[in-house]
């Protein structure tokens, strides 16, 4: 398990980096602390260098947020608030979604119990913009009990990432999923049709894409399409599985494709369900060591949901498809040989 720590200081010999400093050493067994160095590179927040041209300090950041179960942010208070570095990094990672839902700790050293609270306030403000699932949120005050105090941060911090999400790691008892077979090809398309009118600005296809060439439901050894449906039969979710067919150096990449659920059943775990059967479903597929996706950029749900089941983004086209509005589109990919 990787824990990424921020220090919210850039002073040399700050108090707030010598506590991640010890947090490096009283890791729990099996969890790996990861100091964050770097936040003083990253140049003051942009939108107009938010794309293509993404500053490489930008991309490490997000890379290294990315890439871990967890954050411990240990932060001064500046001016009753949280310091400019800190809002900068955390403002790079609001639109680009690593930030979106992440288990986070904050904590700040203090030498009285009285100090870093109004800090560590606008830290927790500035936090719920990508609705970070927070702990802690007390100062560690240094003397007698600062290694006790800590060691209970990082254990708590490492049992909570641990486990997923409460109500997040299956689908609500009264879902099935199962793969569909060609009988149910008419039914499907139709679920999908609906998908398209409700959200036309998160799936790439159009509607008259699906009229004229409706998509095949049939189960081979290389494809699948699973449904979410509820006990009484009612459509909620979709997704197909399918390996490459084409070229032979390319047998080892499947595709996640038309993953969709019903927005009334969004975020009760369907979808979350839904992609870990499609995985289930690549991994008895001969020869995939890699599943693939695409996902509209501005759909940081989604987006989130990837990245929390081992998803990482390798690839970002701009104008990707239009609704009739430009949109970007992420390419992500999950190693299943790792």
């Amino acid at each position: 398990m990787k824990i990424l720590a921020i220090c919210g200081s850039l002073q040399a010999r700050s108090a707030n980096r010598a506590l991640i400093d010890l947090a490096v050493r009283l890791a729990p067994p099996g969890v790996e602390v990861v100091p964050f160095a770097s936040l003083g590179d990253l140049p003051h927040f942009n939108p107009d260098l938010d794309g293509p041209a993404c500053p490489e300090p930008v991309l490490r950041f997000r890379r290294a947020v990315a890439d871990s179960d967890a954050l411990l942010i240990v932060s001064p208070e500046y001016g009753h608030s949280l310091p400019g570095v800190l809002k900068n990094a955390i403002d790079w990672s609001i639109g680009s979604g690593e930030m979106e839902e992440k288990l986070i700790a904050i904590t700040a050293s203090t030498p009285i119990a009285v100090r870093g609270r109004l800090g560590l306030r606008a830290l927790r403000d500035t936090l719920s913009a990508v609705k970070a699932r927070l702990i802690g949120g007390e100062p560690v005050v240094r003397g007698a009990h600062e290694e006790a105090d800590l060691q209970a941060l990082l254990r708590t911090l490492a049992e909570r990432a641990a486990r997923p999400p409460a109500g997040t790691a299956a689908a609500p008892p009264d879902v099935h999923i199962a793969p569909l077979g060609p009988p149910e090809q008419a039914a499907y398309n139709d679920f999908l049709l609906a998908g398209i009118a409700a959200h036309p600005d998160t799936l790439r296809i159009a509607r008259a894409d699906v009229e004229q060439a409706p998509f095949s439901t049939a189960e081979t050894p290389w494809a699948a399409t699973l449904a979410a449906r509820t006990a009484a039969g009612t459509w909620i979710g979709v997704v197909t599985v399918e390996r490459e067919q084409g070229r032979q150096k390319r047998h080892h990449i499947a595709w996640i494709y038309r993953m969709y659920v019903a927005a009334n059943h969004a975020g009760s775990g369907v979808g979350r369900a839904l992609l870990r059967a499609a995985m289930e479903r690549a991994r008895t597929m001969s020869g995939v060591g890699k599943v693939n996706l695409t996902v509209a950029a501005h759909n940081r749900r989604a987006i989130s949901l990837y990245m929390s089941e081992g998803f990482r983004e390798f690839a970002r086209e701009e104008d990707a498809f239009r609704d009739p509005a430009p949109r970007a589109e992420l390419s992500m990919a999950l190693n299943l040989e790792q």
